[in-house]
């Protein structure tokens, strides 16, 4: 295939975009579906049907752009999900796997699409991977049965009607374009979007009450309203899908079928599908429902329906059910119907409005998808900054020294009243860049599946707290750190099956991944019941490599946990494709610590690990203590402030090695002076004369003396000027109200120094 022309990109970004989201979902319904074979469970065909529309989704789209590979990788694929979905294949643990080599090699191709706008030079063997689908299909296909199965043949009698009547209907397309302007069209979106809504509300309801037949003839009333306002502007996609969604509740509404629960939920699908279609002729573009036969088709057989005149959804194509076409005799549409009083003179009903037929709820619609937009991260990332801007604005103006001691009362209430709007527009901004780990963690199963496969080991992960939400610039951060704790605990910790019977434990070992926040922290924690840290295996490897000495082997198990972290640190007995060569763990720290989180590990020998990463909720604004050292000012994160207070000479303990040790309440916590650590002062200083200031970082904690403590506030954390140079033990800087620079401490950073030293 040629590369694609520049006016055409646009439409391959959307269709990469929307295939992209629609193959993870599939992934994801894919490996559950393997854990209901596993588990000898019923298998739901709504979760069959949703791969199906997937691939044939993908397929439909990328023919009509002209992707031919990917066209027929998703027919091959689509064609095997079909014979399962109508009962003539077993669904088999085989086929999961070769629908899971189409989901990868597929993400595959919109990547190498998305960087060349062509298919040409994708590396990918797709031929290899079509042939062995093929061969799936023949094993357990009747060969006759395929080309019977295929739909109608150009050449049929029912093709040659269906053209016969297009080119009867061309006839009158000229006089309805006179009547359509862009205005109308802009109505006929608004007035869809509004009968969208209101169907959704009441199918949601409708699920917890499918008796109520008040909803159901709501719900039919505003589908019929759409489908004669789509009628009147010939877009027939919205017509015909509106249409045969129609006729299943024209038959509930008059009692000759009851709405079940899977029927409820493909018309909340159809919704959705509908809105895409309205969305595009917002967006200027052909209202066109993607995939529309196999959507029709699967529609006809969830409701249950008897469509002789559509069987194969190919007649769907052209005959296009006309306003006057529809199953409600009382209908009498004509051109002349103005669209925007379509919905209200539909069917005509003596202009009485149709909505009046059922009780309605004053209560304002669920938030839809037209009430989310899509914002580029760059923008988001661009309004962070101005926000942080306007913080260090407001603290200039309210702490502006030339206004200290004058008494100003009605400035102070402005002050007050800026303070509290810039205060929410801060935490607006920051919600807006929140994401939930849902994602994240969802991407993980796939992981562990793939590694229990690959060892023969039989692992469950078992996730919660998806719903937690952190910063978009957290979440690129802890991507990595997860993969390497995941991959070490499926390697080195979970045991084979065997070797856990042996120990008393249940064959199927369990990887717990959850997250919740604690205070202003996202705490993730990784727990597995496996071999655990085995505690002498890490002291010798460590002495082997020179990171301690043989004096320090009766370390707590903390200090020697850490151990791990290590670069280059590894215990295992050998290497694998997977992990081994101690390339890994050292990440998870260096990640972490660069949004200021830490990471904590308790672990049992032989009865598991878990690893806790604590990590900030953003990392752009943070909560500072302020601190005067010298004419130095410093600020240290208020949640890993743990106590300020004043000692006595009796509280502190020289050690040999020099470091300054204070014993508070039976506690060593060793102290560090920034005078010494950054030259600003060569005189000594007695510590009872200073402050000092005790933060929860490490294993003990680690107090810091500082002449005094000015307050809390709020800080834009910026990076340090070039001018500064490289200032050991700081993370960054924040510009204070009266134009001073104060200095962001790494906490981490300080207390490898310290422990070093």
């Amino acid at each position: 295939m040629s590369a694609i022309l520049d006016d055409d990109k646009e439409i391959i970004v959307d269709f990469i975009n929307e295939s992209n989201e629609a193959l993870e979902k599939t992934e994801l319904i894919l490996l559950s579906l393997e854990e209901k074979l596993a588990g000898a469970e019923t298998i739901d065909d709504n979760d069959i049907n949703t791969i199906f529309r997937t691939f044939h989704s993908i397929k439909g789209s990328a023919g009509f752009i002209g992707l031919t590979r990917l066209n027929t990788l998703t027919h091959e694929a689509e064609t095997l999900l079909d014979n399962i979905r109508k009962g003539k294949t077993e669904l088999l643990k085989k086929h999961i796997d070769i629908f899971l080599e189409v989901s990868d090699t597929l993400m595959m191709m919109m990547n190498h699409l998305h960087d060349n706008f062509s298919e040409e030079g994708f590396p990918g063997d797709v031929e290899n991977l079509k042939e062995r689908i093929k061969k799936m299909i023949a094993d357990t296909e009747n060969p006759g049965e395929t080309k019977a199965e295929s739909g109608p043949s150009p050449k049929s009698g029912k093709k040659k009607k269906a053209s016969s009547k297009k080119q009867q209907e061309s006839k009158k397309e000229p006089d309805f374009d006179a009547l359509i302007t862009p205005e109308m069209e802009k109505q006929f979106v608004v007035d869809a979007q509004e009968l969208l809504d209101e169907m959704e509300q009441d199918l949601l309801n409708l699920e917890k009450n499918t008796d109520n037949l008040e909803l159901v003839e709501s719900v039919f009333r505003n589908m019929h309203s759409l489908k004669g306002n789509a009628g009147f502007f010939n877009f027939k996609d919205i017509n015909q899908v509106c249409h045969r969604a129609e006729t299943f509740l024209d038959r509930v509404r008059n009692e000759e079928a009851k709405a079940e629960s899977n029927q409820i939920s493909m018309v909340l699908q159809v919704l959705d599908f509908i809105r895409t279609a309205v969305d595009n002729l917002d967006q200027g573009k052909p209202p066109v429902i993607s995939g529309k036969i196999g959507l029709l088709d699967l529609m006809t057989e969830v409701f249950q329906l008897d469509c002789p005149e559509e069987a194969s959804g190919e007649a769907s194509d052209w005959d296009v059910p006309s306003v006057e076409q529809k199953e409600v005799p009382e209908k009498t549409d004509t051109p002349e119907v103005k669209p925007e009083n379509a919905k209200k003179e539909d069917a005509g009903e003596q202009s009485t409005p149709e909505k009046t037929a059922a009780p309605k709820d004053n209560k304002k619609p669920r938030s839809s998808v037209n009430d989310v937009i899509r914002v580029d991260v760059d923008k988001l990332n661009k309004l962070m900054d101005l926000v942080g801007e306007i913080v260090i604005s407001e603290s200039m103006v309210s702490h502006n020294p030339e206004l200290r001691d004058l008494e100003l009362e009605s400035f102070e209430k402005s002050i007050s009243y800026l303070q509290k709007n810039v205060r929410e527009l801060q935490e607006l901004a920051t919600a807006m860049r929140m994401i939930p780990l849902n994602g994240l963690f969802s991407k993980m199963k796939r992981l562990i599946r793939d590694l229990s496969n690959k060892n023969n080991k039989k692992i469950e992960l078992v996730i919660n707290g998806g719903e937690t939400e952190v910063d978009r610039s957290v979440l690129e951060h802890i991507s990595d750190p997860l993969v390497h704790i995941l991959r070490n605990a499926a390697d080195h910790g979970i045991e084979t099956p065997d070797k856990r019977v042996a120990r008393g434990k249940p064959e199927t070992g369990r990887i717990g991944l959850s997250a919740k926040q604690i205070g202003g922290e996202i705490w993730i924690v990784i727990e597995d019941d496996g071999n655990g840290l085995n505690r002498e295996k890490i002291l010798k490897k460590a002495m082997e490599k020179g990171l301690i000495g043989e004096n320090d082997t009766d370390m707590p198990d903390e200090k020697v946990w850490n151990l791990i972290f290590q670069p280059g640190f590894s215990t295992a007995d050998k290497i694998s494709d997977i992990s081994g060569r101690g390339v890994g763990m050292d990440v998870v720290v260096r990640n972490v610590e660069k949004i200021r989180g830490r990471v904590e590990v308790i672990s049992e020998e032989g009865k598991g690990t878990t690893i806790n990463l604590r990590i900030p909720l953003t990392t752009a604004i943070v909560d500072g203590m302020l601190m005067r050292v010298e004419n130095t000012i410093y600020a240290i994160p208020t949640l890993d402030i743990k106590e300020s207070l004043q000692v006595g000479a009796n509280h502190v303990v020289d050690l040999i090695d020099g470091q300054e040790i204070i014993k508070i309440r039976e506690n060593l916590i060793p102290v560090l002076r920034l005078h010494e650590l950054h030259e600003l002062s060569f005189a000594p200083k007695p510590m009872s004369e200073g402050i000092v200031v005790v933060t929860e970082k490490g294993s003990s904690g680690m107090g810091f003396l500082v002449d005094e403590i000015l307050g809390q506030q709020q800080l834009v954390i910026k990076p340090l000027p070039g001018y500064l140079g490289d200032i050991k033990g700081v993370s960054g800087c924040a510009v204070l109200g009266n134009g001073e620079i104060c200095l962001i401490l790494d906490l981490s950073n300080l207390i490898k120094l310290v422990e070093t030293t």
